[in-house]
């Protein structure tokens, strides 16, 4: 299904999100994925133009890979665009991104389940079990761990979340820092 620009249909489709994402980002940004469904809607929506980049596991059965991933990326890139097409089964990093400061953008796609695995399952013809999510407020987790947290509950509202989170930047994260330690401490 696609959601047009203007609609304010619920639930807001990732298809929407990402499509929307690639409009708006940087044309070398990086972006990560975790596996399952947002490895699906980025290879279908994401623009790759010779500069940009598309990170991921890609390994059938792994997991929660793209926000660390993404850490990786932003301080071994720090002035590039990083974003991270992240799962709501893949959040454990958040403290990592506030202690590093790094300015990573991360687009949680919550559906509320282990989606990939839900269709794997009914695929094998086996009934889904264990695959059902109970999530948080995501942006107030964020906000929570000193993170902008920013929240689309419409589709009318996805553009404008995403041009803000992408404008948004950490000052002084110091990235840089690591990066020279990491090299003395690799050439020691």
């Amino acid at each position: 299904m696609r959601v047009t620009e203007g609609s304010d249909d619920k639930p807001i489709h990732p298809q929407h999100v990402v499509r929307a994402l690639d409009e708006l980002a940087a044309p070398d940004a990086i972006f990560t994925c975790d596996v399952g469904t947002p490895t699906i809607w980025a290879a279908r929506y994401l623009s790759m133009n010779g500069r940009r980049r598309l990170v991921g596991s890609f390994n059938h059965g792994s997991m929660a890979n793209a926000l660390p991933q993404a850490i990786g990326a932003q301080v071994s890139h720090p002035g590039r665009q990083v974003v991270s097409l992240s799962g709501d089964g893949g959040l454990g990093e958040l403290l990592s991104l506030r202690q590093l400061r790094a300015p990573v953008k991360l687009i949680v796609l919550r559906n509320n389940s282990l989606a990939f695995v839900e269709l794997e399952m009914k695929a094998a013809g086996l009934v889904d079990f264990g695959t059902d999510l109970e999530n948080p407020d995501f942006a107030k987790m964020a906000e929570g761990a000193g993170i902008l947290g920013l929240r689309a509950e419409t589709p009318s509202q996805v553009r404008p979340m995403i041009a803000q989170a992408l404008e948004y930047a950490v000052l002084s994260g110091r990235g840089g820092e690591l990066v020279d330690l990491a090299k003395i401490n690799l050439f020691r």
